[in-house]
């Protein structure tokens, strides 16, 4: 048997077992994150009320004619990829590690892509700008349960489909986004200091 024929077969087996205990592993699995999830969430939805009440206190103290000068959101639509957001909230619908994991590549594909396009194509993303990227997708899309979903990945992934390349440094990239962003007291700072 080659080796892709047994990777096939292993994840079928996966995809059958997982079926069955999917339910009950991944609850378990969000028991334990549910004060890190849940705090991750009031803090992204903190920040997105927070932009939203500075900037309507300047439109009501400015005249009328300088609205420009009031801070915008930080998080710009043509920084936003449509295809991103939807890869990583179709995590929840997925119940293998290898489908999660192919959500994790197309997740960073296409935030890939969308950069590229900006950018003009033949552009390369640093590391840095890459994980500031991933946050601020991941801060627009407020995924439920994100920790749970990596956790889960950290728990149950087979290191063939980590070691292949794609799938570990999607995995590595979202589980570092998400690390930094559960330890930020302060979104602004950590993240957008060089927007304003």
């Amino acid at each position: 048997a080659t080796s892709r024929f047994t990777e096939l077969t292993a994840s079928a087996v996966e995809g059958l077992v997982f079926g069955e205990l999917y339910d009950s592993v991944f609850e378990e699995i969000c028991d334990e994150t549910k004060a890190t999830d849940d705090a991750l969430m009031t803090k992204m939805y903190e920040f997105e009320m927070d932009h939203h009440r500075k900037r309507r206190t300047c439109m009501e103290l400015s005249d009328g004619d300088h609205y420009g000068d009031c801070m915008e959101f930080p998080i710009s639509d043509e920084n936003i990829s449509v295809e991103a957001l939807e890869a990583l909230l179709s995590l929840s619908e997925t119940k293998s590690p290898v489908d999660k994991l192919n959500c994790c590549v197309s997740f960073l594909e296409a935030i890939s892509v969308h950069f590229d396009n900006a950018a003009g194509g033949g552009k390369a993303v640093s590391a840095d700008y890459l994980l500031k990227m991933v946050c601020e997708h991941i801060i627009v899309a407020k995924a439920p349960r994100l920790n749970a979903e990596l956790a889960f990945l950290e728990e149950f992934a087979r290191d063939e489909h980590l070691l292949r390349g794609k799938e570990g440094y999607s995995l590595v990239t979202l589980q570092a986004s998400l690390h930094f962003l559960n330890a930020s007291k302060d979104f602004d700072a950590d993240i957008f200091k060089n927007e304003y």
